[in-house]
């Protein structure tokens, strides 16, 4: 039986711009890790970097909208390869891509609409090519595998996924990185509901919180440095500002000497692999109705949160468990709660998270029920995949979720900055550290909360 021919395409225009769209035809462009040489993003924090180093759409895509009268045209939308005779949204992350002679591309993952692209469209609807709306008719963005110079007319073909690619992880990870960022921005905005003064940066897939009255990580963060590196010098200027400690993820030591302050397992599933359990006899869990909230917001608290901040945890909570797609749990024992817990969909991902079971109710099983309540209810949600993060050194909460049916995706080191210990001579290394171009200034204006 003979093997059919990789199947092919072709590259129908290069496009780049100095920012912003429409990208221009160009007759050729040197493609390197971070994209094509000269174009340039107006909105940093949502597109570029090596995940995302180029953007792809098929004129067949342009073709069918056009149709349906919208005034696109290839480059519009910011894509950097227009193509004709392939469609990529179908194919599986981590498909390979050969253009041309030199370079090789590996498919990473949707290229999610934003506001730059709205004229491309009737009626500014730029959701016409969301991969959650339209499956078909996506951009696709793909990293570099290799280097090279793409032009016009240049043979595409396509190439299965490498088996030991680490595509699935990085995917997963923007999954991760975008539920995250939708809860930790609600919790800040609870926090500012409740009177608490707090500095709030948010710009594409970065976010970054600070507050002088509620110490600790989970009010005083920076998220989305893994996809975007270049703006690690200046989250560590904007803590230096505020004069207290903040903490970060990041894929390495930001800077020399700096050792991490605690480490998270992330663990991934698809809902109908995770195990059913319930807890034991006399313990109900349940998802939590409007008018319980208060039920909640009093129930136990993470032993670990900062007892500075124990009083004001309930009064955020409060206003919290009432945030658009937070999903609220609790377990009672002789109608007095027990445990709490908290779901939070986004983009069909269900993160878990929130769990604090009081110490006379530990070892009834209430954790693991907890997560069957959640993911049940993601999968009404229409979720299609479930998140957990848990501290390495919390082992009964990592046995509990590996023994849920949970698999270990990656870990990520968390580091504390502290303007004091850590101050210039840290932010002069990170600026080292992330290379030639890096920009002026945190993106989009602080939004900062004050006593009401």
């Amino acid at each position: 039986m003979s093997v059919p021919p990789p199947a092919t395409g072709r590259v129908l225009q290069v496009n780049r711009s100095p920012g912003g769209v429409p990208k221009e035809p160009v007759p050729e462009a040197r493609v390197g890790v971070l994209g094509l040489d000269g174009d340039r993003h107006r909105a940093n924090t949502v597109h570029g970097g090596p995940i995302r180093a180029v953007c792809l759409l098929g004129i067949e895509v342009i073709d069918r909208l056009e149709a349906e009268g919208h005034p696109i045209f290839p480059g519009s939308v910011g894509e950097t390869l227009t193509t004709i005779g392939i469609e990529l949204a179908d194919r599986p992350a981590g498909t390979r891509l050969a253009v041309g002679n030199e370079v090789l591309l590996e498919v990473t993952a949707p290229a999610m609409p934003c506001d730059t692209i709205v004229r491309s469209f009737r009626d500014g609807k730029s959701g016409r090519i969301s991969i959650l709306l339209h499956p078909h008719d996506s951009r696709m963005y793909a990293r570099v595998l290799r280097e090279g110079v793409v032009r016009p007319d240049d043979e595409i073909r396509i190439l299965p996924p490498e088996p030991t690619s680490d595509v699935a992880t990085q995917v997963a990870l923007f999954r991760l990185e975008s539920v995250v960022r939708s809860a930790q921005l609600a919790l800040w905005r609870a926090a500012e509901a409740a009177g608490h003064q707090i500095a709030i940066v948010e710009s594409g897939e970065l976010a970054v919180g600070s507050s002088p009255d509620l110490p600790g990580p989970p009010f005083n963060q920076a998220l989305g440095l893994r996809p975007l590196p270049i703006y690690l010098p200046l989250v560590l200027e904007r803590f230096r500002d505020t004069g207290h400690p903040g903490w970060l993820a990041f894929p390495t030591s930001p800077w020399p000497g700096a050792s991490p302050d605690f480490e998270l397992a992330t663990f991934t599933a698809e809902p109908d692999g995770i195990e059913r359990a319930f807890a034991a006899d006399g313990v109900e869990v349940r998802e939590v109705q409007p008018t319980e909230i208060d039920r909640w917001a009093d129930g136990p608290v993470d032993r670990r949160s900062d007892p500075a901040i124990a009083d004001a945890w309930p009064r955020i909570l409060r206003r919290l468990g009432r945030s658009h797609n937070h999903y609220p749990f609790v377990a009672l024992q002789d109608g007095k709660v027990v445990a709490t817990s908290l779901l939070v969909t986004h983009r069909r991902t269900g993160l878990l998270t929130a769990t604090a079971v009081a110490a006379g109710a530990r070892g009834r099983g209430i954790q693991r029920a907890l997560i069957t309540a959640r993911v049940e209810r993601a999968v009404q949600l229409g979720c299609d995949l479930a998140i957990v993060d848990a501290a390495t050194d919390n082992a009964p909460s990592l046995h509990n979720i590996e023994r849920a049916g949970f698999r270990e995706l990656t870990r990520r080191r968390v580091y504390r900055f502290d303007p004091i210990k850590d101050g210039e001579d840290a932010i002069a290394a990170a600026r080292a550290t992330i290379g030639a171009w890096e920009p002026a200034r945190l993106p989009g204006p602080a939004v900062v909360a004050r006593p009401g």
